[in-house]
């Protein structure tokens, strides 16, 4: 499986923080970038904010301007997009499980149920407060 996925916004996200963070080290602001690149500095503002993308050799200008190594950013881009990957990957399922878990509940109730004669509105009865059920019976 692929690292990268050129369809993730997310990983354009993290590439705009760390160019952000470059220009930051440097004590600049996005006037003075595009001052350097003889832009506007709407330009530096719309592709930090994620309006424009930048294609690998504007990225690497930029990079040679902040005074930062290729390897060094790559490596470090890399390195978020896996943390990135594994904590999305980790939610899904987080999720999933839990969801295997409310439908292996909800089947063990219904079993239950039926194995006694109960009814749903048996269940409601037996299991909410009196308010609640009542707020049920109205609906």
């Amino acid at each position: 499986m692929s690292t990268y996925n050129p369809n993730l916004d997310a990983h354009y996200q993290i590439l705009r923080e760390m160019l952000i963070e470059a220009r930051q080290s440097k004590g600049w602001f996005q006037k003075d970038v595009a001052k350097l690149l003889q832009r506007s500095q709407a330009f530096v503002s719309k592709y930090e904010s994620g309006e424009r993308t930048l294609d690998w050799v504007e990225v690497l200008y930029l990079l040679e301007l902040f005074e930062v190594t290729e390897t060094k950013f790559t490596q470090e881009f890399r390195k978020r997009v896996v943390q990135f990957n594994d904590s999305t990957e980790a939610a899904v399922l987080r999720k999933v499980a839990a969801r295997e878990r409310k439908s292996k509940v909800q089947q063990e109730i219904s079993r239950l149920a039926h194995e006694h004669g109960l009814t749903p509105a048996d269940l409601k009865t037996a299991v909410l407060p009196s308010k609640k059920r009542d707020s049920i019976k109205k609906s």
